[in-house]
């Protein structure tokens, strides 16, 4: 029999998976779809954002934080790809890198701090001194949370 006959013949629907199995099937091809794409286009913005959620989403923080970097160095004065860099050495406790990611996102102007005081990705950083400094300091307000 053909390889080709062979797949035609096996019935997919019988092959039982549950919903978490199926999931993850799903997001580790999405990943190497995305990796691929990347490959072929390596400036693919969209693809590089769509892959480091994903990342983060799977729990695969050093390639997220990989990703994160990518986008910095290609968009230099994106405040939004600062931030999530910011965000991603928090969860890492790189916590000198998070906190001159989160300046140098202030500083190209985001100025969400109700997200900066509630994201949870920003609480390892949170902790540190340095941050009620950096908040007080740019927004002239103690930290709310």
């Amino acid at each position: 029999m053909s390889d080709d006959r062979f797949l035609r013949s096996l019935n997919w629907r019988a092959i039982p998976l549950d919903r978490e199995t199926a999931r993850s099937l799903s997001d580790e091809f999405q990943v190497l779809f995305l990796q691929s794409v990347l490959e072929i286009d390596p400036e693919n913005m969209e693809v590089m954002i769509q892959l480091g959620d994903l990342y983060t989403r799977l729990g695969r923080l050093e390639e997220s934080l990989a990703i994160d970097i990518r986008l910095v160095k290609l968009c230099p004065e994106e405040k939004v790809f600062h931030y999530n860099l910011a965000c991603t050495y928090s969860v890492l406790k790189h916590m000198d890198s998070a906190l001159l990611a989160l300046e140098k996102a202030l500083l190209l102007g985001y100025d969400d701090i109700e997200q900066i005081e509630t994201d949870t990705d920003l609480g390892n950083l949170r902790k540190d001194r340095r941050f009620r400094h950096l908040i007080k300091a740019h927004f002239n307000r103690e930290l709310q949370a």
